[in-house]
Order: C-alpha cells, then sequence, then structure tokens
C-alpha cells in the first residue's frame, strides 16, 4: 500500500460508470497515471458500475444502463491498461471494481458473483503497477443489514482481494459509540463490520457533511470499544457532483479532525461521472 500521510494527499478521481466504451475507460485510466507520475504519488480509485440484476448476469448502471459481468470486466481492464500504458515512472494503482447494495442481488450468491467478477479483472490484467480490488458502495439506508452481510460472506468465501466499502453511515449516531442504532435493521456495529470488521474490508466512506465525519468518527470510536483499531484509506467527496457538499480539502480537514491524533491516511478521493 502507499505509505501513508497525515497531511492530505493529492485527490484522486474515481467514477459513476455511464458508458461503455471501453476507450472512454483507457484515457481515464492513463490521465490517473500521467497525473500520478506528475506527483510522485500512488493512487486508489473506484469505478462503480451500478447495482447487481437478480439473475446474477450483470448490473444497471446509475444512469439506468444495463450490462453484462462482461462488460464490467472489459471496461476495469481498459482503465488499467490505460493507467499501465501510460506509465512513465515508478507509480502504482489500486483499483477497486465496485458494484452497491441498491439493487436486487444484494445476497450470498451475489457476493459471490461479484469476487468472480473481481477475479476476471484479475487475470486479464497482470501489470505490475496495478492491483485489482472489489468495491461497494455499500448504505444502510438500501437494504437491510442481513442482505448486505449476505454479500459480504459470499464474496468473503471466494476472496480474492480486499473490497474497497466507499459507503455511507446512514442515521448512525454523530455522537455515541455505544453499538446505536442507525436504520433500516443496521446497528453501528453493522457499519464497523462492513467496512473493516469483515476479512477483506477496506473503507474510504462517504464525507459529504461535516455530520458525515462525525458519524464516521463514531463508528471508528465502537471498533476501539470493542479493541480494534479501524483504519481508513482516505474520505470521499461528491464536490464535482454536487457544489453545495464539502470539498476534498474539506472533507478531509473534517474527518481526520475527528479521528485520534496520529491517524494517518494515505489517499483522498472524489467521485466524478464517466460517460
Amino acid at each position: 500500500m502507499t505509505e501513508a500521510a497525515e497531511t492530505k494527499p493529492v485527490t484522486d478521481w474515481s467514477f459513476y460508470v455511464h458508458t461503455t466504451y471501453t476507450g472512454t475507460l483507457e484515457d481515464l485510466g492513463c490521465n490517473q497515471s500521467t497525473f500520478d507520475s506528475e506527483h510522485n504519488t500512488n493512487s486508489l480509485v473506484f469505478l462503480d458500475f451500478g447495482g447487481q440484476q437478480a439473475n446474477g448476469s450483470g448490473t444497471l448502471l446509475t444512469n439506468g444502463t444495463s450490462v453484462s459481468n462482461g462488460t464490467v470486466e472489459s471496461l476495469a481492464e481498459a482503465f488499467a491498461l490505460g493507467y499501465y500504458v501510460c506509465a512513465n515512472t515508478s507509480t502504482d494503482l489500486i483499483l477497486a471494481v465496485g458494484t452497491n447494495n441498491s439493487l436486487y442481488d444484494v445476497s450470498y450468491s451475489g457476493g459471490q458473483t461479484w469476487a468472480h467478477v473481481v477475479q476476471a479483472v484479475q487475470n486479464g490484467t497482470d501489470y505490475r503497477d496495478v492491483s485489482i480490488w472489489g468495491g461497494n458502495d455499500l448504505e444502510p439506508s438500501y437494504s437491510y443489514w442481513s442482505n448486505a452481510s449476505g454479500w459480504i460472506s459470499g464474496y468473503a468465501a471466494v476472496d480474492p482481494a480486499f473490497y474497497l466499502d466507499y459507503g455511507s453511515a446512514d442515521k448512525c449516531s454523530s455522537t455515541s459509540s455505544a453499538n446505536g442504532y442507525c436504520t433500516n435493521t443496521w446497528y453501528q456495529s453493522d457499519v464497523y463490520q462492513a467496512a473493516w470488521g469483515a476479512g477483506p474490508a477496506q473503507s474510504a466512506p462517504e464525507i459529504y457533511s461535516l455530520n458525515d465525519a462525525a458519524q464516521w468518527a463514531e463508528i471508528a470510536g465502537y471498533g476501539r470499544s470493542i479493541g480494534s483499531t479501524m483504519q481508513f484509506q482516505g474520505p470521499l467527496d461528491e464536490y464535482d457532483l454536487a457544489t453545495s457538499t464539502l470539498t476534498s480539502s474539506q472533507a478531509w480537514s473534517a474527518f481526520i479532525g475527528k479521528l485520534p491524533s496520529g491517524t494517518y491516511m494515505p489517499y483522498s478521493l472524489e467521485v466524478h461521472n464517466a460517460s
């Protein structure tokens, strides 16, 4: 992994994928590689392909386009190829191939299906400077915890790589870490499990507001209460898509200011549309 930083690193662009054209993804991968070379830094990027279809055949992109798992794999592989081809210094990319828990296949079998998608991308991208993870925008408002937990267990049963939880802590407490109720059957312990407690879990939480930062700080506090030091890859902002939310710098300051002194996060992420 990238050497951790307590001061804000440069911000990497992640994407809601709204296209099926591999050339667009290859160009975006090249852009990230060029950016990393210019700043002499490594990067963490997720590509969000929307929710999984009930029959396990593919996803529904967040713009409403249905795509097959094979298309997801091709698009992710194109981004990785672009990064590799344009690399001219020794930098590394972690590319998280992401879904969300808003559609039909939030289940044990859905987690297994996504793990196999991640494996396929790994097999198609044997580049020394690109590591492939899974990803999931896990948000309590969009599914019961039992469904999300099933997905996590299914993914972990295949265990191809870490998965990045770039989701939210909807309606969790911003003042207490005593395993309070959040919403939709989720408790703070469940958000912790999805983001860190589960074996493959890593986290880059949505920090769109000051309250988000406080909520996630309390999730970390719950972890400390059970003897676990929760680590974060970095905050995620959406300022490019919603300018009423925190900027990358504001999200970083708000979040790290709520975490214990000495906390290190290696990345800063901002989500954009790829269309």
